[in-house]
C-alpha cells in the first residue's frame, strides 16, 4: 500500500482508488445479498464525474473497481456472470516515437529511469537486464549489445511534434546517464522493430528452461539495488534469474529459469523465488506489482500488509461471508 489513513487505499501500479471504508462495507453488505437470477447494475454512467478528483465513481465506492481489485477473491466465476458491459472507446493515439538505449552499467540505467520519470511521462518505459538481452539475442538475433548490463525502451504518444521533443529529451537523459548506444525513430515499422526485443523477453527465457515468473515493485530510485540484489540471489542459489519489466512504475519481473526434471534445481529455484521478495520489501516496495498474491506469495503478502490485513479481510467478508470464493487464496 502506498497510503492507508482509514479512508484511502492505493496499490503500486493501478489507478488510484479512493473509498470511504464504512460506506463501502455498508453498501457491499446491503447490496450483495442477491437471490439466484437477480441482476445488479454497477459502475458509473459515461461522462458522470469524470473530471472530478477523485472521479465520482470512486467517491461513491465503485463496485466494479472493487471486484476487479479483488483478484478473484470476491467474485465467483460460477455465481457471478457479466451479462453486459458498457465501455468507452478512445481514438487511436497519434503515431508513436520510439527509443532504445544500451547501458554498460545497470546503475546508470536506473539513474536514467529516475531522471526520465521526474521530467517526463512516456507511454512506455521498459527495462531488460543482461541475462534477458542475451536470451533474446539467442532466440532472435538482432545485433543487441551483449555486453550491456541493461537496455531501456521508451515510447511517446504525445503527438508528432510533442512526441519528437519528448523522445529527444529522453535520449539526452540516457546519454547523460552513460548510455553507450541510443537509437530513436518516428517510423512505425522501425519502432516495432526496436521494441521486438522487449516483447520477446519472456518467450526467450521460456526457451532456456522452466520458468518461475516473479512480480515485485519498488520505488524508481530502488531499481538498481533491487536488480543487484536479484543477481546476488541467483548466484547464492545457483540458478539463472533474468529480469525485465515496467521501469516506468518500478514493476519488475525477475524470472527464475531452471531444470524442472532435477529435484535439487527445483528446490533452489523455489528458494530463489521466495528470496526475491525480501529485497523488494526492504527497499520500500511490494511483493506483487500486478500479478496478484495467489498461493505462492500468501505468507509474504500477509507479512507486508499486516497493518491493513483485518481491513481487507472485512471487505472480503462483506462480499463472501461464507468463504466460498477462491478459498485459501490471498488474505484468507
Amino acid at each position: 500500500m502506498d497510503r492507508v489513513n482509514g479512508d484511502i487505499m492505493q496499490d503500486s501500479n493501478t489507478a488510484e482508488m479512493v473509498f470511504d471504508i464504512a460506506q463501502l462495507l455498508a453498501f457491499c453488505s446491503g447490496s450483495f445479498t442477491l437471490d439466484p437470477g437477480d441482476v445488479v447494475l454497477t459502475g458509473t454512467p459515461w461522462g458522470c464525474g469524470e473530471f472530478m478528483s477523485p472521479p465520482r465513481s470512486l467517491q461513491d465506492g465503485d463496485i466494479v473497481a472493487t471486484e476487479v481489485e479483488g483478484i478473484g477473491t470476491i467474485v465467483s466465476p460460477v455465481r457471478d456472470i457479466v451479462t453486459a458491459a458498457t465501455v468507452r472507446l478512445h481514438p487511436l493515439p497519434p503515431p508513436a516515437h520510439t527509443l532504445a538505449a544500451s547501458f554498460p552499467r545497470l546503475d546508470d540505467a536506473g539513474q536514467a529511469v529516475a531522471r526520465i520519470c521526474r521530467r517526463h511521462r512516456p507511454s512506455m518505459l521498459e527495462l531488460m537486464d543482461r541475462a534477458t538481452i542475451r536470451a533474446v539475442e539467442e532466440l532472435a538475433p538482432m545485433d543487441l549489445d551483449l555486453e550491456a548490463e541493461a537496455m531501456l525502451f521508451a515510447r511517446s504518444d504525445a503527438g508528432r511534434l510533442e512526441g519528437a521533443e519528448e523522445i529527444a529529451a529522453i535520449a539526452a537523459v540516457c546519454e547523460d546517464a552513460g548510455a553507450s548506444i541510443v537509437v530513436t525513430t518516428d517510423d512505425q515499422g522501425e519502432g516495432r522493430a526496436l521494441l521486438a526485443a522487449r516483447r520477446l523477453a519472456f518467450a526467450a527465457l521460456e526457451r532456456c528452461g522452466t520458468t518461475l515468473l516473479d512480480d515485485v515493485a519498488v520505488p524508481l530510485p530502488a531499481i538498481p539495488p533491487l536488480l543487484r540484489g536479484i543477481q546476488a540471489i541467483g548466484h547464492e542459489h545457483g540458478v539463472l534469474i533474468a529480469t525485465f519489466g515496467h521501469a516506468g512504475d518500478g514493476n519488475m519481473h525477475p524470472t527464475v529459469v531452471y531444470d524442472s526434471s532435477d529435484r535439487s534445481t527445483v528446490s533452489r529455484a523455489c528458494g530463489a523465488f521466495d528470496a526475491i521478495l525480501a529485497p523488494a520489501s526492504d527497499l520500500g516496495g511490494t511483493v506483487t506489482g500486478e500479478h496478484g498474491v495467489g498461493l505462492l506469495k500468501r505468507g509474504a503478502a500477509q507479512a507486508v500488509l499486516a497493518d491493513t490485513l483485518e481491513l481487507q479481510r472485512a471487505i472480503k467478508r462483506a462480499f463472501d461471508p461464507h468463504g466460498l470464493l477462491n478459498p485459501g487464496k490471498a488474505h484468507t
